[in-house]
Order: structure tokens, then C-alpha cells, then sequence
């Protein structure tokens, strides 16, 4: 999409909505991978569940996982104009938004605010932008401040975690701005 190949852009696309698709209960969670068939893969090691399911109902889990999904088919959407995949960036979100944990309160959903705030403008839908806001919100009120972000994370996850997310709340306000949301 970032280099205008539209034919990978939507088979990138078709990915991700064959993936919301083929969850059987996102009340549950949202499981991240399938098999080279296509199933959705269930059964992976409890030390590496991270990488397999975002639960709908702990906290502090891997949002971001979500949250690509979220902005990509959003950008999709506004660069094909194809509904499909607006509709699929919505059911993305409607997962988020179903979330029981902490979503709008960890550091790990900051994709999820910027997909959200890509959406919002998408949409006028103002509970995205409420979405987007509210997680920007939590981010801003962790800050240092010197302005870095998570200095419990070391050295390494402090710098790599300050720079992520100055950027998502960079693209979140480019979003919102003007929007009226």
C-alpha cells in the first residue's frame, strides 16, 4: 500500500478480512495466526500466547496486534474505496472496543489509537475518535518529564517504546485534527 502495489495492498487486505472471519468467538479473544491452510491455530505453548491470541477479557496484552489491522484496512479502504475494507477495519474495532481488559489504559494499544483515530476520520464515527483520545490520554499521562515514556522498560525498551509512541501520537493528532470528532 505504502508503495502504491494495489494488487499486494489487497491481497494484504483479503488477509486480514479472512482473518476476523474465520475467529469463531471474538468474546473470547482474537487469535493471531493461522496455518499454512488457513486454519486458525489454537493450540501453541503457554510461554509464547502473546504471539498467538489477544484475549478479550485480561489485561495488558499485545494490542498492537490488532491495532495494524485496524489503520491498514482503514488506509486501504480510503485509498481503494472499497467498503469491504472499511467494514472489515470496523469489525477490527468492534473487537477492541468489546475488550474487557485494559485496553484504553496500557501502553500496548497505542497502534489500536492511531487505526482508531484513521477510522474515525474514515467514518465520523466518534466513539473511534473516543477510542483514539482516550488511549493518547493514558499515553500522555505516563510521560516523563524529560518526555520519555516507560524508563522501567531500560534503556532499550524506553528508547524504542519513547520514539513509538511519539509517532502514534503524531499520526493520532494528524487524524483528529479538523475532524470535528
Amino acid at each position: 500500500l505504502y508503495f502504491g502495489d494495489m494488487k499486494k495492498a489487497r491481497a494484504a487486505g483479503n488477509l486480514l478480512l479472512r482473518m476476523i472471519r474465520k475467529q469463531d468467538d471474538l468474546a473470547t479473544g482474537f487469535y493471531l495466526r493461522m496455518d499454512r491452510k488457513g486454519k486458525i491455530i489454537k493450540d501453541y505453548p503457554a510461554d509464547m500466547a502473546v504471539f498467538y491470541l489477544v484475549s478479550a477479557t485480561e489485561e495488558n496484552q499485545a494490542y498492537f496486534f490488532i491495532g495494524y489491522p485496524i489503520a491498514y484496512l482503514g488506509l486501504l479502504s480510503r485509498a481503494t474505496g472499497d467498503d469491504g475494507y472499511q467494514q472489515g477495519a470496523n469489525d477490527y474495532l468492534d473487537f477492541a472496543l468489546g475488550t474487557t481488559g485494559n485496553i484504553r489504559s496500557f501502553f500496548f494499544a497505542h497502534k489500536v489509537a492511531w487505526g482508531a483515530a484513521i477510522n474515525a476520520k474514515n467514518t465520523g464515527n466518534p466513539v473511534y475518535a473516543q477510542l483514539a483520545r482516550d488511549i493518547c490520554d493514558h499515553l500522555v499521562s505516563i510521560q516523563q518529564p524529560n518526555g520519555q515514556f516507560l524508563p522501567e522498560l531500560g534503556v532499550f525498551g524506553s528508547y524504542d517504546q519513547t520514539s513509538e509512541i511519539a509517532l502514534w501520537l503524531r499520526y493520532v493528532h494528524a487524524e483528529l485534527k479538523g475532524s470535528g470528532l
